[in-house]
């Protein structure tokens, strides 16, 4: 194989730097987006950390608030409504019970006198 002249090494030279040139401006395109892409990425980790803030800030709220206004256990106030529940439906059994007592004799003595009415009549 003869040896290339110098012409045929610049020619291919010259492809060589084309294909790097072309390569560079690949990569300058992808470092100019990545930049963008960095500074989007900086706005949105700004946001999370804000909103990160905003949620410390609500829990510390809730904390404080069932600090407050929380003085028993979620047992102990399910058992004091079943307890309250159970004492009402007694206090309706018990108005009931009542109720019947007074109403009987009532219904009795209707009873009586409409059927005392008819006697009579006849």
């Amino acid at each position: 194989m003869p040896a290339r002249t110098q012409g045929e090494k610049i020619d291919e030279l010259y492809g060589l730097l084309a294909t790097l040139s072309g390569r560079v401006d690949v990569l300058r395109a992808d470092l100019a987006n990545l930049a963008s892409v960095q500074s989007e990425m900086v706005r949105d980790l700004a946001a999370i950390k804000a909103a990160g803030i905003r949620v410390e800030s609500r829990l510390a709220e809730l904390d404080r608030f069932r600090s407050e206004h929380a003085t028993l256990d979620f047992k102990t106030e399910v058992a004091i409504l079943k307890h309250d529940v159970s004492a009402l439906k007694t206090a309706k059994e018990e108005w009931t019970r009542r109720l019947w007592a007074i109403a009987g004799p009532i219904l009795g003595a209707l009873v009586g006198v409409v059927l005392g009415y008819f006697l009579r009549r006849n």
